[in-house]
């Protein structure tokens, strides 16, 4: 008996061992699994790390960017020049202060023009309580005169008042901020303004001229006609002061260059 009981404990003890190591290698296999996650978090940092550096290089390649062009557009040129720039009359051999005094009374003549052309082109356009923009020609009493007169020519002369206009302001605009392309811009203007009144103040002329009738003029004939003869006398004088300002201008830039250096 004794043996039997002997025999059938060491039988349970060999199940036993048999059975303990399957459950000694769970924890093996939990530190396995502990190890992979370890692994993946610090590869997970590692990226966060190298995409987090990454921005911050552009960041700061942009900022840098950001910066330089912040300090192009700091000062406009009428920020950087000096008052003592606009006294310099002897080394520019120019009156700076009677030259920018005059473009802008040229300025304000054109825009004088301007208002008396539009006005009587109104007044000319006007028929009857309202505004008429084209008339039908009859063939068989079509003369020089009637053609001046249409509406066609006067939107035409309409048109250029207000290119005069849009080119007086920007006059102001060049004098007030000193930009020079603004002035050379206006100075050419002036040569073809001073081209297209002599024709068109030739053209009305002759066409009053035909038929001349102290009954059959008009107010507003004759506001064109001044308006025209006016402003040739205006853009002659117009273009020797504004390419003297221009002149200046050139000037100015090139001691506000130097003194960059």
């Amino acid at each position: 008996m004794e043996k039997e009981l002997y025999e059938n404990s060491n039988k349970r003890k060999s199940v036993v061992q048999i059975i303990l190591p399957s459950t000694t290698n769970k924890p093996e296999k939990a530190t396995n699994q502990t190890d992979g996650n370890n692994n993946l978090n610090e590869w997970i940092e590692d990226k966060k790390k190298k995409i987090n550096l990454l921005i911050s290089r552009i960041y700061r390649r942009r900022s840098r960017r950001g910066s330089n062009i912040s300090a192009v557009r700091k000062q406009t040129m009428r920020e950087k020049i000096q008052p003592r720039y606009l006294t310099m009359e002897p080394l520019c051999c120019l009156s700076s202060c009677l030259v920018r005094t005059g473009c802008h009374f040229v300025a304000i003549l054109e825009i004088f023009y301007v208002l008396l052309v539009l006005i009587t082109i109104l007044f000319h356009l006007y028929d009857n309580g309202s505004l008429k923009f084209w008339t039908k020609l009859d063939k068989t009493q079509l003369n020089y005169n009637k053609i001046v007169k249409h509406q066609v020519t006067l939107c035409i002369f309409a048109l250029f008042a207000i290119l005069t206009l849009i080119m007086a302001l920007l006059l102001i605009y060049g004098l007030l901020t000193f930009e020079r392309i603004y002035i050379k811009i206006h100075w050419r203007f002036d040569i073809a303004s001073l081209i297209f009144n002599i024709i068109f103040f030739i053209i009305y002329t002759t066409a009053l001229a035909i038929e001349w009738s102290v009954t059959n003029l008009e107010i507003t004939d004759l506001l064109l006609v001044v308006a025209f003869a006016t402003q040739i006398p205006i853009q002659i004088w117009a273009i020797s002061v504004v390419k003297k300002c221009y002149d200046f201008y050139l000037l100015l830039h090139v001691f506000v260059t130097l003194a960059e250096k």
